[in-house]
């Protein structure tokens, strides 16, 4: 048995891994809290699921999230082998938008994507139990494969341990590695108190981050609230009309609203401050509003936090009665 990051070392350009775990969910978590504990941790860029998707939405999962690490980067990006492709992904960058150039075919914007980013980073795929379906199963083994040959990265598929001997996962042929959770220093955690810890995972789609306590509490929160109980999506994927792709922390689609939960670690310096707004300026553009909560705020008076939840809700459902006249 050894921990993920290990399982993570020693992996060539295009190389697939399996890795089986007893608990996905308390195992990624517990690697982000070890990131932050100082533990030897290494970049994890792709996609957690909680559902079974289809072969090109989990492709686009996890290329949105290759591109927002690139941007992250950005100008201290490599050479890559189309300088036209890295000129237009500079302007897109430049502007605080996802670095994926119109024009290019899905192959084009890995590789180049992946070049960018020189060796940093390992491809992630992985699945909680709702999403091993049999179905599910054999589009996350065939995305791993395509990844692994196409992006010219590293690729783990992280999967429940208990699908082991399903057939999906037997056609693969790869030895597993079989990984626990870390040793986490609890009183560095604890002594942290709680904060945003979304560092090395992709945001898991539909659901509250499981090791963000402000999306977590607004989430209990929601569920013993008749207004507001399946009102909004967590996590969610939204493309703006200038074709960028955003994960927003809370969506109501219906009534365009947006809830974003900022924690000062994630949120804090001159080049955050900017994307933020950039991010803003699409979205408004796109016909959403987009409500700013703190993480400080959330986690201190939830109270307060859901009446002002409530007036944007009622704003917005005044908005589209105006609208519908």
């Amino acid at each position: 048995m050894q921990s993920l990051i290990d399982a993570c070392r020693d992996m060539s350009p295009g190389h697939v891994r399996l890795a089986l775990a007893e608990d996905v969910a308390a195992l990624l978590g517990s690697l982000e809290l070890g990131a932050l504990a100082g533990e030897d941790a290494c970049l994890l860029i792709g996609g957690v699921f909680d559902q079974p998707m289809t072969l090109a939405d989990s492709l686009d999962v996890v290329l949105c999230a290759l591109a927002d690490a690139a941007r992250a980067r950005w100008p201290n990006w490599t050479a890559v082998s189309d300088t036209q492709w890295r000129l237009r992904a500079a302007d897109y960058a430049r502007l605080g938008r996802p670095p994926l150039p119109r024009g290019y075919t899905v192959q084009q914007q890995y590789a180049q994507l992946s070049a960018l980013l020189d060796a940093k980073g390992v491809l992630l795929l992985a699945a909680y139990a709702a999403a091993v379906t049999e179905a599910g199963l054999e589009v996350m083994t065939r995305a791993a494969a395509w990844l692994g040959a196409h992006s010219r990265r590293p690729v783990l598929l992280l999967l429940p341990r208990a699908v082991e001997q399903q057939a999906a996962v037997l056609r693969m042929g790869y030895q597993a590695a079989y990984v626990s959770s870390p040793e986490i220093q609890a009183e560095a955690a604890t002594a942290r108190g709680p904060q945003e810890y979304k560092i090395a995972i992709w945001p898991l789609l539909g659901n509250p981050h499981p090791r963000s306590p402000g999306e977590q509490a607004l989430a209990a929160a929601f569920v013993q609230d008749a207004e507001l109980h399946g009102l909004f999506q967590f996590n969610a994927s939204v493309i703006t009309r200038q074709g960028s792709r955003y994960i927003v922390d809370l969506l109501w689609q219906v009534g365009g609203l947006i809830i974003e939960v900022d924690g000062y670690s994630t949120h804090a310096g001159r080049v955050a401050f900017a994307l933020d707004r950039q991010r803003d300026y699409e979205l408004m553009l796109s016909g959403y509003r987009v409500l700013r909560l703190t993480h400080d705020e959330v986690m201190q008076d939830v109270r307060h936090v859901l009446s002002k939840v409530h007036a944007a809700v009622q704003y917005c459902r005044d908005a589209v009665a105006m609208t519908d006249r």
